[in-house]
């Protein structure tokens, strides 16, 4: 496990990155290619701000690794060689904090699983009913062996036949 943070330490420092404990705000939308990285969420998730949700994180869709960005391509990294017997997913916390709603203090607070996963997003009725991916920010928190890396994202979403937000993927360019 230090081996895989001392990695992750390192490629940090190569891209000039440093981990931080902020929000990285981000105002508009990339295009995203069909061969972008995608993770899937399960089970989907039907978002509440504030609320903490268990859920599975895996990868649907690897990408092109030469044009994901440094950081998505260490996101990646992490979920699949620190996944025991060589799973390609980890079991995390996932925490949706929206605008105007700080992050946790105190992250331990949010669920039980030792890595969180803390999305900010728009607020649940901000989302574009006739999109399918909205900009967010990801924060990866492991309490375990202190990885803290900041990436924007895409919450991939539907809207469903009564009309709730389900969230399904997080797509990292």
């Amino acid at each position: 496990m230090m081996l895989i943070l001392t990695l992750i330490t390192y490629l940090l420092t190569i891209v000039g990155a440093v981990p931080t404990t902020g929000i990285v705000i981000r105002n508009e939308t990339s295009p995203l290619a069909s061969d972008v990285l995608t993770f899937n969420m399960d089970p989907d998730v039907r978002p509440q701000c504030g609320y903490t949700e268990q859920v599975n994180i895996n990868v649907k869709d690897r990408g092109d690794a030469a044009t994901t960005s440094d950081y998505c391509n260490l996101l990646y990294l992490y979920i699949v060689n620190t996944a025991p017997n060589g799973k390609t997913s980890k079991d995390v916390d996932l925490v949706f904090t929206c605008p105007g709603t700080p992050e946790p203090i105190d992250p331990e607070g949010y669920g039980y699983r030792d890595i969180k996963l803390i999305l900010n997003a728009p607020s649940v009725d901000a989302f574009p009913r006739d999109q399918t991916h909205t900009p967010a920010t990801l924060h990866l928190l492991n309490l375990h062996d202190g990885a803290d890396i900041t990436i924007p994202v895409e919450v991939g979403y539907y809207i469903s036949s009564n009309s709730q937000l389900i969230w399904q993927y997080i797509l990292c360019p």
